[in-house]
């Protein structure tokens, strides 16, 4: 190779009927089974085009250098669940019952404080909670992107949707293959969601009863909380829309994985607060749920169940992965 690196020719027109290689476009170069420049064929001959420069070559192969095993990948992570398991119990959900409570080994000392919501206040009770909180969200986006990586699946500018699809495959299907409709109904009703008329209409006719949203603040004199388990999966909603002429890209968005990303992980991670539409909920344990309360659509995603979550995740995950599989590091 021109850069001075080794490697195996594989001659496709020598390899058996059935042989994995023969799926590869030609030519294509593998580093530990991962792609570095080519593509997949799924049995269609076709040749590559745009071969990278030499230096660029030698720049991806250098990044590809960095990796790690399959023990190495989950040792890692599984402590990274330890710790936030360490952290969730020095947040408000724990047991600890003192108003102040002091670590000696850790030199920590834990400050309870309850916010003062006559003055809007929505920052967390104790110390521990907007790290929690950043964490998690943090974890479970990083798993996405290596779960990404095994499936050679490239989501560049829709890293939403691969946390979505993570999580649905994942992280408990019963509860991230749902699509909130109310989510849905108030994105297709912004004028910037780019949501035809037609379709706004069709998804008004399918779902009037189920969504519980008021055409006015004032039709709703009370909190009208809501659990996900009455929310259609993302397969029945698209049966019921394409008829309207509905596509899975438009309805996708308001799936819970990708409600997630937008509400939980980005508000924490950049702004370091629940945001504006995430009930705080460091006081609740339980399911996912929702309101329209006041004109305004918000979400309690309890750190909790993100937490139970992201253990779920790491186990399917590593039960999925084959033993000589390397994780290639960025």
């Amino acid at each position: 190779m021109a850069i001075g690196k080794d490697f195996e020719r594989i001659d496709q027109g020598n390899l058996p009927l059935g042989d994995l290689y023969r799926e590869y476009a030609s030519p294509t170069l593998l580093c530990n089974e991962q792609i570095v420049f080519g593509s997949e064929n799924f049995g269609a001959g076709s040749c590559t085009l745009n071969l990278p420069s030499s230096e660029k070559l030698e720049e991806i192969l250098n990044s590809m250098s960095r990796s790690a095993s399959k023990v190495e990948f989950f040792d890692y992570y599984e402590r990274r669940l330890q710790n936030i398991k360490v952290l969730q119990i020095l947040t408000s959900d724990s047991p600890i019952s003192h108003e102040e409570v002091s670590l000696r080994a850790l030199s920590i000392k834990i400050e309870r404080k309850l916010p003062d919501h006559s003055l809007g206040s929505l920052f967390p009770r104790t110390s521990f909670d907007p790290e929690a909180s950043v964490l998690v969200g943090a974890y479970l986006d990083s798993l996405a992107k290596y779960w990404a990586q095994t499936k050679n699946e490239q989501y560049k500018k829709r890293q939403r949707n691969r946390l979505g699809d993570f999580l649905m495959t994942h992280g408990a299907p019963e509860v991230w293959s749902k699509v909130n409709p109310a989510h849905l109904l108030l994105h297709a009703r912004n004028s910037s969601s780019k949501i035809y008329p037609t379709l706004l209409k069709g998804l008004e006719l399918v779902y009037p009863q189920s969504i519980h949203l008021p055409w006015a603040p004032k039709d709703i004199p009370k909190r009208n909380r809501k659990k996900w388990s009455g929310d259609p999966s993302l397969t029945d909603i698209l049966h019921q829309l394409e008829p309207y002429g509905w596509k899975e890209d438009q309805i996708v968005l308001s799936r819970y994985g990708e409600i997630l990303y937008d509400l939980f992980r980005n508000s924490w991670i950049h702004g370091l607060d629940p945001g504006s539409q995430l009930e705080p909920t460091w006081f609740y344990r339980g399911d996912p749920l929702y309101e329209y309360f006041r004109g305004e659509l918000k979400f309690l995603i309890p750190l909790a169940f993100l937490v139970d979550t992201f253990e779920r995740a790491l186990t399917s995950f590593k039960n999925e992965v084959s033993e000589d599989y390397r994780f290639l590091l960025d």
